[in-house]
């Protein structure tokens, strides 16, 4: 297998959600539709392919009842718990291989209830992904568990290994009442490096966002092997689904991008009773800035990073159309496109249920419908 084939036929098969029964190691008994998108007869479509199956869960979204969710997006659902989860392979002939069955959790698969977002490394022997171990959760969206780590297996359900642990220790007395929040943290969403480390997004930068009372998520990288972690980024908001631009090297992540800061023709300084409302011809006042409604975000954007943490730059997208530029994980294309996921809800934190896909090409611009919803121009929810 190769890590380089699977790429093609990858495109949100490793987020596939289902609600399957659960079954043993090998089983070509059921029907399992993965989204691909490969040219017939491509070796993409000969390729063996990872990805996970998951249960939906209810309560998609703040605004409408009866509404499932997308396990693993955005605030709203990345650490909400979706077990039994399978980390599984479909084989070329069709035939299905669990490494990973999270409704048989035993002391050799490390416990593990829930699967998310499996990596196979260049070499095509490994696979790197975030598991959730057997334990008591909050069921709830926009919650987190604490307990999401990042683990290895390689592809023949071999060496099954954690790499990240619930060994940070902080003093959080600085935060007052809000400590307790900061107290956990959670690990999601590892990819490979080119140079064989990984990088993946986690919430242990102590740091809530500037949106619905969510945690703040950032980059970390580590060895193959779990050593050295550390962080490259400091967003305040948020830093999910790091992909490897292929044509560059460096990581292509989702950066939720909330300010509250607008720029005026007016140096004036204004305060009321909490602080600043304007100084330096920034203003907290949205209503009439420079630039008008366009300077407004909360939404997340393609932003490149090299692997050091320098370089940060934004990826691709429209300075002026939130809506274009909104962008969370997806999977290249060997030509460098990014096949990107688009969600509705802009922020992440309110709903989770699938768009469609968009491609984009690095630099500015705006994007190219693919497949399902790929902009908001009419309800979507609709009542029977």
């Amino acid at each position: 297998m190769n890590r380089s084939t699977l790429l093609l036929a990858l495109v949100l098969a490793c987020g596939l959600l289902g609600a399957l029964d659960s079954y043993g190691a090998e089983d070509a008994r059921k029907t399992i539709y993965l989204p691909l998108l490969a040219q017939p007869g491509s070796p993409a479509m000969a390729a063996p392919i990872v990805f996970v199956s998951r249960q939906i869960p209810s309560n998609g979204s703040i605004y409408a009842a009866g509404v499932k969710d997308t396990p693993g997006v955005g605030a709203h659902s990345r650490f909400r718990p979706a077990a039994p989860g399978q980390l599984i392979i479909r084989e070329a002939n069709g035939t299905m291989r669990t490494l990973v069955d999270g409704a048989r959790p035993t002391a050799a698969s490390l416990n593990l209830i829930d699967v998310n977002a499996p990596a196979v490394s260049y070499s095509g022997t490994s696979i790197v992904f975030a598991g959730l171990p057997n334990g008591a959760y909050d069921p709830a969206p926009a919650r987190n568990t604490g307990a999401w780590r990042i683990y290895r297996i390689n592809v023949d359900g071999s060496g099954l290994k954690q790499l990240t642990f619930n060994d940070q220790q902080l003093d959080l007395a600085q935060f007052g009442a809000a400590a307790s929040g900061l107290s956990g943290y959670d690990d999601t969403d590892p990819t490979w490096l080119p140079d064989g480390r990984i990088v993946f997004s986690s919430t242990r930068w102590s740091s809530y966002a500037h949106y619905s009372g969510v945690r703040a998520s950032n980059l970390h990288v580590i060895n193959a092997d779990g050593s050295a972690l550390h962080r490259i980024t400091a967003e305040r908001n948020g830093a999910d689904r790091p992909l490897i631009d292929p044509i560059t090297g460096k990581i292509v992540y989702a950066r939720w991008w909330r300010n509250h800061r607008f720029p005026v023709n007016d140096m004036a300084t204004i305060t009321d009773g909490n602080g600043y409302t304007q100084k330096d011809g920034v203003t907290a006042n949205r209503n009439n800035p420079v630039g008008g409604p366009t300077m407004f975000r909360n939404a997340w954007q393609p932003t490149a990073i090299n692997p050091d943490g320098t370089g940060l730059e934004l990826w691709a997208g429209t300075f002026r159309d939130e809506a274009a530029t909104h962008v969370y994980g997806g999977a290249f294309t060997p030509n460098g496109a990014l096949l990107a996921n688009f969600y509705p809800m802009y922020n992440m934190t309110e709903a989770a249920g699938f768009g469609g896909i968009r491609t984009f090409k690095r630099g500015p611009g705006t994007f190219t419908p693919v497949i399902g919803v790929t902009n908001i121009s009419k309800n979507y929810l609709i009542k029977d």
